[in-house]
């Protein structure tokens, strides 16, 4: 399953780490986001400092967890946290259009795109080839790849069954 968090306004302590967890993050432009936690005396948490310094690097995730201020959504995609940034009328839609693109690709391959990725991001580089191998063998032999082949020489959209 892929995860898209939509973020239109504050997302702050347990909202920020929401949308961390989140597999993909649109946010509309007058969003922020941040970490406040040590402005009021506890700590940030739901894995948060496991998953905050592989998103935006250790000294940016060290920065928002000690200085605690929010950060608009234009600093946060720079930062890696936001992946899109939209005006917060076309929020909606943007998220329904990047459904719809990921709904079009064979299910076998975005469900295995995702494992692999997440895998990759805890292990070393060869077990993470060795993993993606694995994955990659099972999609050549699944009938997504086939109908993929076939649509793809037939100049047709292919109608993928997640087998």
């Amino acid at each position: 399953m892929v995860v898209i968090a939509a973020v239109n306004g504050y997302a702050l302590a347990g909202g920020c780490e929401l949308a961390m967890l989140a597999d993909i993050v649109v946010a509309s432009e007058d969003s922020s986001f941040g970490y406040p936690e040590a402005r009021v005396g506890v700590l940030s948490g739901m894995g948060n400092f496991h998953i905050l310094p592989r998103v935006v690097g250790e000294k940016k995730a060290k920065e928002l967890f000690l200085v605690g201020e929010p950060i608009k959504a234009k600093a946060a995609e720079r930062f890696g946290m936001v992946n899109i940034v939209v005006p917060a009328p076309e929020l909606k839609r943007s998220v329904e259009g990047l459904v719809k693109k990921i709904l079009r690709n064979a299910p076998l391959s975005v469900r295995y795109s995702k494992l692999a990725t997440d895998y990759g991001t805890d292990s070393n580089f060869s077990a993470t080839v060795a993993y993606e191998t694995e994955l990659l063998m099972a999609t050549f032999q699944s009938e997504d790849y086939a109908e993929g082949a076939k649509a793809f020489v037939e100049k047709r959209k292919p109608r993928y069954r997640g087998r």
